[in-house]
């Protein structure tokens, strides 16, 4: 979070987390900088995706999982992202000579964290609906 994280992606790259005025979390205007190639925005994000790849890797050489799927505010960057987090798996993941690490952004984007969540209390009422069944008034 510290180093890779979105403030201190967006601290890096110059931008404040909020603009001038309100209206906004600094995100929309770090995209149209890496859009425009400026480099503050483009150095920020390649620093940020070695750091995610370092820490990426080490979890992937406990755990051997095939794919990374990022969400949030890394997938919106992962077009940004993708080649120095690669690099750092490829140098870094103990497998990645045999089986190279998929990553991909999620599709749900920055909502995956709320529909995860809405999932979870979904689930866990349909596999204990009675507390949250109501009689009829008496």
């Amino acid at each position: 979070e510290r180093l890779a994280g979105r403030a201190a992606v967006l601290a890096a790259a110059g931008v404040p987390a909020e603009p001038e005025g309100g209206g906004g979390d600094g995100m929309a205007d770090l995209l149209g900088r890496l859009r425009d190639h400026d480099t503050a925005a483009l150095t920020a994000v390649t620093d940020a995706g070695r750091w995610l790849g370092i820490a990426m890797a080490d979890v992937i050489n406990l755990v051997d999982i095939p794919t990374v799927v990022l969400g949030g505010t890394y997938a919106r960057l992962e077009p940004w992202l993708r080649s120095p987090l690669l690099a750092e798996l490829d140098r870094r993941v103990v497998s990645s000579g045999w089986a190279p690490i998929a990553v991909e952004p999620s599709v749900l984007g920055s909502r995956a964290a709320v529909q995860g969540a809405a999932g979870w209390v979904v689930r866990g009422i349909l596999d204990d609906p009675e507390p949250f069944l109501v009689g009829p008034p008496t």
